[in-house]
């Protein structure tokens, strides 16, 4: 496989994961507008008619000896329920789309580890190679690499390190400056996103914590007093409640003096993982 072969499938999930995105966002958007004008609706009608406005939903499961189908919970909505859940059900759309696109990514850094490796023979520590000859280096082809690389542990924290330290401008462009946060933090910070998403439902118990874990994974959490601009950074896709917090991914409204005006945060993430990618591909580029 030559490096265009690993990256453009990288680069189409991406393209198809921003255009679904965009797509749900759109559908609420206009769920939602259609929720406000009924709830307007409702509001001006006398209080005691509103209930038979109520949305109801029966839960059912089947019974294990007779198929029955029978109930095990009830929702009772109001117009304002069904808004509020609108929201949330954007908010977990959004949340496993951006694991998809991470996961989309770490595939990549697969693929690229395993192209390094043909490109040149001494990118890999020895003990990648496991218990060969160096004489048999030479007759394996793209799919035992990639093999390999799925049986290294760490991955992709493991891959990166290698990345880093054999690919030297690729490491010093990751820190550059001109960005709101460098690619270390941003990488750090959405691979514990995706976990919390995809092993916690998106929430989080402990934000201190979080924000710890983030940071020590790329030596910047400086004995407990990290910068202020790397905190900001990781509150941004957070919505935060005391010392707890949830994946946040929907759109902030901007605070500024421009009307209508809002940040993607799902963009902006989403940014940081293809640049990521690009500039190790023009990196690799080089072998």
């Amino acid at each position: 496989m030559d490096l265009n072969g690993a990256f453009q499938p990288f680069v189409d999930a991406i393209a198809n994961v921003t255009l679904f995105q965009r797509v749900a966002g759109a559908m609420v958007r206009a769920e939602v507008e259609s929720l406000q004008k009924f709830k307007a609706q409702v509001d001006s009608r006398p209080t005691d008619d509103k209930d038979i406005f109520k949305s109801f939903h029966a839960i059912h499961y089947p019974d294990p000896r007779s198929w029955e189908l029978k109930p095990f919970h009830r929702f009772d909505l109001t117009p304002e329920d069904r808004l509020k859940n609108v929201v949330k059900h954007k908010q977990k759309q959004y949340q496993w789309l951006f694991a998809e696109a991470f996961e989309a990514y770490e595939k990549f850094l697969d693929r690229a580890y395993a192209y390094a490796a043909i490109k040149d023979r001494n990118f890999w520590p020895l003990k990648d190679y496991g218990n060969i000859s160096l004489s048999e280096v030479s007759g394996l082809d793209f799919a035992w690499h990639l093999a390999q690389t799925l049986n290294k542990r760490d991955r992709p924290d493991s891959l990166l390190g290698r990345f880093r330290r054999r690919l030297p401008i690729f490491a010093s462009e990751e820190q550059a400056g001109g960005k709101p946060a460098n690619f270390k933090l941003a990488i750090s910070l959405s691979e514990q996103i995706r976990h919390h998403v995809v092993h916690a439902a998106g929430n989080i118990a402990d934000v201190a914590g979080f924000r710890e874990k983030v940071l020590k994974r790329i030596g910047t959490f400086n004995n407990g007093s990290p910068a202020n601009a790397d905190i900001q950074f990781i509150d941004m896709f957070l919505a935060i409640s005391g010392n707890e917090a949830h994946v946040s991914l929907i759109e902030l409204r901007f605070t500024g003096d421009v009307p209508f005006a809002h940040y993607n945060r799902f963009e902006i993430l989403i940014g940081y993982i293809m640049s990521h990618g690009i500039l190790l591909r023009d990196n690799l580029a080089t072998l």
